[in-house]
């Protein structure tokens, strides 16, 4: 299986040789033959890096039968956007490709400058900017929109995520807040997080105290789970989430 291959000469960059590497759709090496993208490294005479760059290889066939589906094409994409993104809609038919646009998870911003493009022939993934005036604009606007609603109509489900038990949560807590301060026996339950307040020993719950969001997803660093919260955002979350008592676990 060939998976690299080396060439001995000055390279555009000044390096003396270069070292292709193939890959698939996953990033896994892949032999020439099949691979979807390859990277393109330029080193120097003691091996040090020169210059790197991804490319996308692109194979025309007349083989109907080995090209990519629309349905297979909207499942490439959505596995390429996921968690962050989501698909609209429809997408575009661009000739050898097609091309889809995306929003936010949460569908409140739209991301028309980047799409995603899946090959026809290979299923070959990457994305490419919409910019006015350039071939793949012109392309676009060419092209034949097509509706994909039948495939993406489940795609807001999420998986499942692990989750914290409150009780952890809780230990998560007092441990940011330290000795200083007393957590209060009750907490908001929103959505994806656990919202606590904690004052200084000798202070009211009005007086002297901190707001702390706990996110409820599993395996998060310390660094990304915690957040202190403003006290002007307390409201909102209340608003969202329910009052719990957590005296037993203090």
């Amino acid at each position: 299986m060939l998976t690299a291959e080396k060439k001995v000469w000055k390279t555009p960059n000044g390096g003396d040789y270069s070292i292709v590497y193939y890959f698939d759709n996953d990033g896994n090496d892949a032999d020439k033959s099949v691979a979807t993208n390859c990277l393109c490294v330029e080193y120097d005479k003691n091996g040090e890096t020169v210059h790197s760059q991804r490319r996308y290889i692109v194979r025309r066939t007349n083989d109907l039968d080995s090209s990519t589906s629309i349905e297979e094409a909207v499942k490439i994409a959505i596995k390429h956007c996921r968690p962050k993104l989501k698909l609209l809609d429809w997408c575009f038919d661009i000739g050898d490709a097609y091309a889809f646009a995306a929003t936010s998870a949460d569908g409140t911003k739209l991301f028309a400058g980047m799409m995603v493009v899946i090959n026809k022939s290979n299923g070959a993934r990457h994305e490419e900017q919409y910019l006015p005036e350039t071939k793949f604009a012109r392309l676009v606007n060419n092209g034949k929109r097509i509706d994909i609603s039948q495939y993406t109509q489940n795609e807001g489900e999420k998986p499942e995520v692990a989750l914290i038990t409150l009780e952890e949560a809780v230990a998560i807590a007092k441990g940011y807040f330290g000795k200083k301060f007393q957590l209060h026996s009750h907490c908001i339950d929103a959505p994806s997080v656990y919202v606590f307040i904690a004052n200084y020993h000798s202070s009211s719950i009005f007086n002297g105290g901190r707001s702390l969001v706990v996110k409820k997803e599993a395996g998060l660093s310390k660094e990304n789970r915690c957040l202190p919260m403003p006290d002007y955002l307390f409201s909102d979350f209340g608003k969202k989430g329910t009052t719990v008592d957590i005296s037993k676990y203090i």
